[in-house]
């Protein structure tokens, strides 16, 4: 007869519960630190389009071809643009096949010197450079209609991989569209759309080229036309400088008649620059004009808040109000509004309105209800500790862009021209409100002028190789969509959700959540010196007495930066270490602590459980 005894089961239990969890703990660990553990069964939906795309696949009944263009040897050359290439080519055969028939796919391998060559270039595609010595690498898709309209992405860049399904949606949406949009840009200051200007001649600006991606005709208009015809879908009023009169009775009407203006005010820029020409007035000169449909513009206040970006002033690493970060809880739920983020307002200006019949206001964005405001006038040489005595606290919050819809009355009582023959050639005035129409303000014309997406194109900057530190561009685009009721889609950046439980990136996140402060402080350093550089680049000429200062000078900042761009590298090499340790620490105690724990508690449990059961046994034997 097997005689059952308790002990020796319960110590067979223990071992095998311990030898069990060791070896589920290894593989674990294994797996969490080595394997593809992104636990989410749509693979991380990386291949999987947005609600936006597929709505417009579903509604697409144009045929359009797309050719995908990858260098055959690309994965010897490049194998990091190897591996982002065969995502782009997975992505696109999730349009084909949600295209229900309408999206022809060409996979087109370039070889150089030979036919498709040729045709790449052909397409718009250009070959990458990236000071390695090695040419001809090619990766860019082309994009074309039986209409014969085509586009094309030229260079596929991996670091635009969180904006590319938006980059491909929004071509293929201008590529179906019958008519694109005209944008009727005018600006008497900047030559921003071509148009001479009169003060300082400068390059057409990186925006303006987005804008023609995006879907729009770009249109000059002189500052000083009498009209604008309704063939212009949306007119933006850029830097406004002393609008005359013929412009604002040109406005007034185009408004009369259903139009659509955007209007970016800059009253720093009207105060700081009042007096620098002797013959030339900054000042908008719309104060009175916006009075009329019961906006007041502040020009000479600046606003603030404690929403605002940290710089480096002074040598020192401060808070500047005067540069606020537009965030999600300060945008009104409005489809200007759709995808964005962040906004950076620099040195803007504010408005206050008055309701008024037949009129829509809606506030798109404002401060927090922790603004202030400061003299436009008194910024020019003010050091930070000065800036912030002169910096009122107005416990309020301050509309930073508002919009008005409906009926505008005409602002003239009759056509403020002398010139009977050129009236004799304009439309005929109208007196009262023909068909509802629409007015953007914003309070801030530097919204356009980020200095990291609208430098010179000289410096290496175009339209599809660099990612942007805040949505400016995007909020730009999403105004022309909705003033000129375009039917453009807008994917926006993609959003990434997944389950993600890998260990990995745990630690990595948690490493450099440790060295962030490090880090943005010398990013901040390095975006001073980048101001620097264009400064001095800016400010350059062959003939100036102090070339060779500035030279130098130059030269100095380009160390500056190099020695900034080493600490970053420093601070990469630093975050890997601390992930190293960490992940090190697990491993020490997923091996051994955590066996070891288990161990020790199964025994305790045994323990008190096999001296319960014999106290229980004693009880029955004595009974």
């Amino acid at each position: 007869m097997i005689k059952f005894n308790v002990k020796n089961f319960g110590e067979f239990c223990g071992l095998f519960a311990g030898g069990f969890i060791f070896l589920i703990a290894l593989n674990l660990l294994v797996f969490l630190l080595f394997g593809d553990v992104n636990i989410d069964l749509t693979a991380d939906k990386k291949y999987s389009l947005s609600d936006e795309t597929i709505n417009f696949l579903d509604k697409n009944k144009e045929q359009i071809n797309i050719k995908f263009f990858v260098s055959k040897d690309l994965k010897y050359k490049n194998p990091k643009l190897a591996e982002y290439a065969e995502y782009i080519r997975k992505l696109l055969v999730e349009y084909k096949n949600k295209s229900n028939g309408y999206i022809d796919l060409t996979m087109v391998d370039v070889v150089p010197f030979e036919n498709s060559e040729y045709e790449a270039k052909k397409s718009g595609i250009e070959e990458f450079d990236f000071n390695d010595g090695i040419k001809y690498q090619y990766l860019g898709i082309g994009f074309s209609n039986m209409y014969g309209q085509f586009d094309s992405i030229n260079q596929l860049y991996p670091n635009r991989k969180l904006y590319v399904e938006d980059d491909i949606t929004r071509i293929l949406s201008v590529i179906a569209e019958k008519r694109k949009s005209n944008i009727g840009i005018i600006s008497s200051l900047f030559n921003i759309a071509g148009e001479n200007n009169p003060i300082k001649s400068t390059k057409i600006w990186p925006f303006v080229k987005n804008l023609k991606k995006f879907g729009y005709n770009i249109l000059p208009i002189r500052s000083t036309v009498p009209f604008i015809d309704d063939s212009v879908d949306v007119v933006l009023l850029f830097y406004p400088v002393e609008a005359n009169t013929p412009l604002k009775y040109a406005l007034d009407q185009y408004l009369v008649r259903g139009g659509s203006v955007v209007i970016m005010t800059d009253a720093f820029f009207e105060e700081r620059f009042r007096n620098m020409e002797k013959y030339y007035s900054y000042l908008s000169g719309l104060t009175e004009f916006l009075k009329n449909h019961g906006v007041s513009y502040a020009h000479n206040l600046l606003v603030g808040d404690n929403s605002s970006r940290t710089v480096v002033m002074d040598g020192k690493k401060v808070s500047y109000p005067l540069k606020i970060n537009i965030t999600e809880n300060m945008l009104s739920k409005h489809p200007i509004n759709k995808n964005i983020d962040k906004i950076f307002y620099n040195h803007g200006s504010f408005f206050e309105y008055e309701n008024q019949e037949n009129k829509v206001m809606t506030v798109i964005a404002k401060t927090s209800d922790k603004a202030g405001v400061l003299e436009a006038i008194k910024i020019t040489d003010l050091g930070y500790d000065d800036l912030i005595k002169k910096y009122k606290f107005t416990g309020k919050s301050h509309i930073l862009s508002l919009l008005i819809e409906g009926m505008f009355e005409p602002y003239y009582t009759y056509p403020p021209i002398n010139d009977a023959e050129l009236l004799a050639r304009l439309p005929i005035f109208q007196r009262t409100a023909q068909k509802e129409g629409k007015l953007l303000l914003i309070g801030d014309a530097d919204i356009v002028n980020e200095v990291l997406w609208n430098a010179d194109n000289k410096k290496g900057h175009d339209v599809y190789n660099i990612t942007y530190s805040s949505d400016n561009l995007y909020f730009l685009r999403n105004i022309f969509d909705y003033m000129s009721d375009s039917n453009y889609a807008n994917v926006g950046k993609k959003k990434i959700v997944k389950n993600d439980i890998n260990i990995a990136n745990v630690f990595r996140k948690m490493a450099m959540d440790f060295y962030e402060e490090y880090r943005k402080d010398v990013i901040n350093q390095l975006y001073g010196v980048k101001e620097k550089l264009l400064t001095i680049e800016e400010g350059k000429t062959e003939f100036d007495a102090f070339y060779t200062k500035k030279l130098k000078e130059k030269e100095q900042v380009i160390r500056e930066e190099n020695n900034l761009r080493q600490s970053l590298r420093k601070i990469v090499y630093l975050i890997e270490e601390k992930q190293a340790l960490l992940m090190m620490s697990f491993s020490v105690f997923v091996i051994f602590v955590l066996p070891l724990t288990v161990i020790i508690l199964l025994a305790l449990m045994y323990k008190i459980y096999n001296n319960k059961l014999v106290k229980e046994i004693k009880g029955w034997i004595n009974d």
